[in-house]
């Protein structure tokens, strides 16, 4: 789900407690969801967030970070901060 408001995008997701079959599992078997958060006031559009995780960020028509992908799963978690790490401007939150 993603919310926006005049310079803030927000992506929200709930950390899915359920196994690759559906069934609930025990902490081993977990399969997590990374939670981004993107201030698209703070991007100056560097476009290093597209160029580390591509499949979650796009630096749109604008010049500005889009998300493309506001719940990616925990395979795409090194991706994602990596492409924190890299942003200029701090506009980039990961959460687990």
């Amino acid at each position: 789900m993603i919310w926006r408001a005049k310079s803030r995008v927000v992506a929200s997701v709930v950390t899915s407690w359920h196994t690759s079959s559906g069934a609930r599992g025990s902490p081993d078997d977990l399969e997590i969801t990374v939670q981004i958060t993107l201030e698209v006031d703070k991007c100056i559009g560097s476009g290093s967030c597209e160029m580390m995780a591509p499949e979650v960020f796009e630096v749109g028509e604008d010049g500005l970070a889009e998300l493309l992908d506001a719940s990616p799963g925990s395979e795409m978690e090194s991706k994602c901060r990596a492409a924190e790490e890299s942003c200029p401007t701090q506009a980039i939150v990961v959460e687990v």
